[in-house]
């Protein structure tokens, strides 16, 4: 009987802690994004830039036009990304109309997943993955000659454990050229 107590006890103190401990908040449907869902896409799409050569565009006015599958959750982070790194290689931003070449990237998709997976009362994990894949074109804005194009894509992804009840650190991972996926240390910081 005694035995049969405590264990009733410890099972009702698993269920508590449970539901009430969780370091991550995930939104669905419309509106905010979690920080955890942000970092995941900025953590894909740094490395899907990783190995991307815009040399032929250093000096010339460069305009930069996003198109394809692209929700306006996302449209920011990836504009910003693709003009960061032409500016890295050289280019000057200009406003639509005024450029000499065109930086076109064309989203094939870009976005998060969320999903989880639990064993009842031992283990539930969580995860976040993110992906971009996206064909970029630099063409000549007067007569249409293509310099460069490439796809690129990266995968990042993050989890958290919680096991009999008590929550794990969450971290974040990224898909490396190999196709592994490798701890990031600091989101912040991953470049």
């Amino acid at each position: 009987m005694k035995a049969r107590l405590v264990l009733v006890s410890a099972v009702a103190l698993c269920c508590l802690v449970t539901g009430a401990c969780s370091t991550t908040q995930k939104t669905t449907g419309e509106g905010l994004t979690s920080a955890v869902a942000q970092n995941v896409v900025r953590i894909a799409c740094v490395e899907a830039l990783r190995d991307v050569d815009l040399s032929c565009c250093k000096g010339i006015p460069v305009e930069v036009k996003l198109t394809g599958f692209t929700d306006q959750k996302n449209a920011g982070i990836l504009e910003y990304m693709f003009r960061s790194k032409a500016e890295q290689a050289g280019a000057r931003i200009v406003p639509t109309g005024q450029g000499t070449y065109e930086l076109e990237v064309g989203t094939l998709s870009a976005g998060n997943d969320a999903g989880g997976s639990s064993f009842p009362l031992i283990s539930r994990s969580e995860r976040v993955e993110g992906g971009v894949n996206v064909q970029m074109s630099v063409r000549n804005i007067k007569d249409g000659t293509v310099l460069m194009s490439e796809q690129v894509q990266g995968k990042a992804k993050y989890e958290q454990t919680a096991v009999v009840g008590i929550q794990g650190r969450g971290h974040y991972f990224v898909e490396n050229s190999a196709g592994k996926f490798v701890r990031v240390d600091d989101p912040a910081t991953f470049q």
